[in-house]
């Protein structure tokens, strides 16, 4: 159940795509239909010793792919074809028509990342405790079902396209204090207007990515004087070991490049306008990489920079906050950039495991299969004598 979930109580999911077999009566087949006795018994055997195969080389494989259930957020999404924006080297795929985009390598898929937009956010200082600002207003895009979409595939310049009114929420709290949730009213009358446009951006050591542009019009301000308007990301490696924030002036889009950095233990805060960069780490070194435009448009005729904070919510999920005082503007815009590091781009990872085990269950698996063989050529002379008495 995602933050979203928990906050409005929404239980959206995945269609279920399973589909049964339907012959041309219309009724749904029977599986086996039409088999003989006979081949299905070998059959069996066969399957009998495929499966004890199988039996022994999970468990010596164990740990080379991910789990289920890495994440708490359902929109760490797994590999879809709503939309592909893949490239020769990465897997560029939106698991929904929402604002959410995985990126794994083509040639390690035990590997990669996703970034979801998990909240709009209006946040005043907090006196007490800077690194937990104040909520006043949220708008969550994952609590709705679908963005409105456009989807134009054409190799480099390829892009996908989201926009909906988002309902906007008062809040009364402070910036993750409770995790990652945003606790708010769930009457509002208020909307604003999200359109989120993803398009292919290499790095500058030739990392894959996405650049995410966005902009949110009519925003119902609360304090628009003194308040900021900003966007909440969750940014999850999977097999992820940590995070570390950059500060300085790093080049931007290049994961390489070397800035003074700084990792966070798991449920801390960080603040601070001398942000620019987030990396994602895994146990061979850096992942992902997020960095953003240092200040944003509106159009009160003023480029405001950006004040940034992160948040580790667990070793492999940090929620990312882009935030600007945007004097009440009808209309903000920012860009956001997020790669995959080059450094997880090399060839496949090894698997492991115990060869005494493969070659037992390889020998079960050969013997099985030729005592299927026998019984089906006996049961075939056996049916053939019968005939020809």
């Amino acid at each position: 159940m995602t933050g979203v979930q928990r906050l409005f109580g929404n239980a959206y999911g995945p269609l279920d795509r399973h589909v049964s077999s339907v012959g041309d009566s219309g009724r749904c087949r029977r599986p086996g239909a039409g088999i003989s006795m006979s081949g299905r018994r070998g059959g069996w055997l066969s399957l009998a010793a495929l499966v004890i195969a199988v039996s022994a080389l999970v468990p010596a494989a164990a740990g080379t792919m991910p789990g289920p259930g890495a994440s708490p957020h359902a929109h760490f999404i797994p590999a879809s074809d709503y939309a592909d924006l893949s490239t020769p080297t990465a897997r560029i795929l939106f698991g929904s028509p929402l604002p959410q985009v995985e990126i794994l390598p083509t040639s390690n898929t035990s590997l990669g990342a996703t970034l979801g937009l998990d909240y709009l956010l209006e946040i005043a200082p907090n006196a007490t405790d800077p690194t937990h600002p104040l909520v006043l207003s949220v708008a969550a895009p994952q609590s709705l079902q679908q963005f409105n979409s456009t989807i134009s595939l054409h190799g480099a310049s390829s892009y996908v396209r989201l926009t909906a009114a988002l309902p906007v929420h008062p809040a009364n709290s402070s910036l993750w204090a409770h995790g990652t949730n945003v606790p708010a009213a769930t009457n509002t009358s208020e909307q604003a207007i999200l359109e989120v446009n993803y398009s292919l951006k290499s790095g500058a050591d030739g990392s894959p990515g996405v650049l995410v542009s966005w902009s949110v019009s009519g925003w119902p301000w609360v304090n628009p004087s003194v308040d900021e308007l900003a966007l909440e990301y969750i940014v999850h490696v999977v097999s992820g070991s940590g995070f570390q924030t950059c500060a300085g002036t790093p080049s931007a889009n290049n994961p390489r490049a070397a800035c003074p950095s700084q990792s966070l233990a798991t449920g801390q805060a960080v603040w601070g306008s001398s942000l620019t960069a987030l990396k994602g780490t895994g146990p061979s070194g850096s992942v992902a990489w997020v960095s953003w435009s240092a200040h944003v448009g509106s159009n009160e005729n003023q480029t405001p920079a950006v004040d940034v904070g992160a948040y580790l919510e667990q070793p492999g999920t940090s929620a990312l906050v882009i935030a600007a005082r945007a004097q009440g503007a009808d209309a903000v815009t920012g860009t956001t950039l997020f790669l995959l590091s080059s450094g997880s781009l090399g060839g496949l990872a090894p698997l492991t495991g115990n060869l005494p085990v493969y070659g037992a269950a390889a020998a079960v698996f050969a013997a099985a299969a030729s005592a299927g063989i026998v019984v089906s050529r006996r049961r075939a002379e056996s049916i053939a004598r019968e005939l020809s008495a």
